[in-house]
């Protein structure tokens, strides 16, 4: 092989790579909410837990989910300097998102349970790894009914999403990379 056929075999071997996307390839996306729902124990008592889902039909067919966390800021009742954990489970129901908070439940899945998190006070943050939820939502081996957040030991404590006007303090970060056939 001469040198210029060598130049032309990499010429052709790198724009066949530059024409297939990126995403066919792997990568990141970063998702926000597509409905979120706050959800009291009673009418008069504060929020304890939130719903949300997630719409990860955005990734492409044939990729593997290699990791996914859930990313929440929040707010928390912490008296006494004493920290709260929470949860977070796959929905087992479909749910409607509102801006107003609900009564009833959002039924859950314990099996898809991911570890939980106890953090302190206002403004804290904490991530959750969910890829096993994640992806059993992409294979189909689970229905996506999102994700249920909520805190342990009293359910009336103060439990919300630092969020912005519009924006819900909650972000889903899913890597994935082409799967091997």
């Amino acid at each position: 092989m001469n040198k210029y056929h060598a130049y032309i075999c990499t010429a052709a071997l790198v724009m066949a790579v530059m024409a297939v996307p990126l995403t066919a390839l792997g990568g990141h996306v970063s998702l926000t909410p597509e409905k979120a729902v706050a959800i009291k124990s009673a009418s008069d008592k504060p929020v304890s837990s939130f719903a949300v889902q997630f719409d990860i039909s955005g990734i492409a067919e044939a990729q593997r989910i290699d990791f996914a966390v859930l990313k929440l800021a929040f707010n928390a009742d912490t008296t006494l300097g004493e920290g709260i954990g929470i949860y977070v489970h796959a929905a087992s129901q479909s749910w409607e998102g509102s801006p107003l908070a609900r009564v009833t439940p959002v039924e859950t899945v314990d099996t898809l349970m991911t570890i939980s998190h106890s953090g302190t006070g206002e403004e804290s943050e904490a991530e959750f790894d969910v890829s096993d939820i994640v992806r059993a939502w992409y294979t189909g081996a689970a229905t996506n009914n999102g994700f249920v957040l909520s805190v342990s030991g009293n359910i009336d404590s103060k439990f919300e999403l630092a969020n912005k006007p519009g924006e819900w303090g909650i972000m889903l970060d899913v890597f994935f990379s082409k799967a091997v056939e």
